[in-house]
């Protein structure tokens, strides 16, 4: 079971220190050619793991893994082959990625078993799904919910 997660935010000095990493063997995923292949055996091997999940432009990912004191005694881990992103919504996607949601919910379905992948990636697919709609039809429901019954009645 997957416990609460930490969110740490760099560079912002106006939010609080970081919460303290819990106990446990650190993974960093991160698709580098060097990383260990993520696989269930590595949860039942360990009690506890912890996954490390850069999140940033892929300069901004990397240069997270090689600065960040936690992430660089962590065992950097990568994903096995898998289906493609269905993010859809990036337009200079490199090919054998995925977003970080994605990439997350995955690595969670590995370690943790496939429900928490399955939940994950169907609310990522209702946000893709959704997104989508609006950028093809320009808000145009949304804005028609929106308005009220004297707007609707001056333009008739």
């Amino acid at each position: 079971m997957v416990p609460q997660p930490i969110v740490r935010v760099h560079g912002d000095p106006a939010r609080e220190p970081h919460a303290p990493i819990p106990e446990g063997p650190l993974f960093l995923l991160f698709p580098d050619p060097n990383a260990i292949e993520l696989s269930s055996a590595m949860s039942r091997s360990v009690e506890s793991p912890v996954l490390i999940v850069p999140d940033g432009s892929w300069p901004q990912a990397r240069r997270m893994c090689r600065r960040d004191p936690i992430a660089k005694n962590a065992t950097m881990v990568k994903l096995p082959e898998g289906p493609a992103t269905r993010y859809g919504l990036r337009r200079n996607a490199r090919t054998g990625t995925v977003s970080t949601m994605e990439a997350v919910a995955r690595a969670l379905g590995i370690l943790d078993g496939p429900a928490i992948e399955e939940k994950m990636l169907t609310a990522f697919e209702a946000f893709v799904d959704r997104s989508m709609y609006v950028r093809t039809h320009s808000g145009a429901p949304f804005l028609a919910e929106t308005k009220t019954d004297d707007e609707s009645t001056s333009e008739s």
